[in-house]
């Protein structure tokens, strides 16, 4: 049974690295390692994910770890697609990024008022609009941080 649990985290845990995921960081590049410099195992998302859901660190998942964890997991998946919609949605022009216009119509921005910082602090790339992933540091930042026992806000409800 721990088997099967173990198995199935793993999986889960491959399933979390979804393209959406993978737009909100950069791409790994290898990166050459000195001669002398004894070489560091390299740790997947699946072992990061089943050591994150080990809690007691014991290299197994009890069925209550398990099933949090995939609580957990279903949640980040969850606010990702739900911050995808947002984003589809507040994209008014459907070129796939939020331009300065569109930028000024944010419920965050609005929210920040005089406060809100200028759209070029999120503009990581310097094109004058946000991608999604330049999207997803706006609303890390500016959202308010949910409190413990509550989901996370997912940054942009229309009003």
């Amino acid at each position: 049974m721990n088997r099967i649990l173990a198995i199935t985290a793993i999986a889960a845990g491959i399933w979390l690295a979804s393209p959406v995921s993978a737009q909100t960081r950069p791409a790994a590049q290898p990166q050459a390692r000195p001669a002398a410099a004894p070489a560091q195992p390299q740790v997947d998302e699946a072992t990061r994910t089943f050591r994150a859901w080990d809690k007691n660190g014991d290299g197994q998942l009890s069925l209550q770890e398990f099933q949090e964890g995939f609580r957990r997991a279903q949640e980040v998946v969850q606010t990702a697609a739900n911050l995808r919609r947002q984003f589809a949605t507040l994209d008014t022009n459907h070129n796939g990024a939020i331009d300065p216009n569109e930028y000024t119509n944010l419920v965050l921005i609005k929210e920040a008022g005089r406060n809100a910082p200028p759209l070029s602090r999120f503009d990581a790339n310097g094109n004058g609009k946000l991608e999604f992933n330049e999207y997803l540091k706006l609303v890390e930042a500016l959202a308010p941080k949910p409190q413990q026992g509550q989901p996370p806000a997912t940054g942009q409800g229309r009003r």
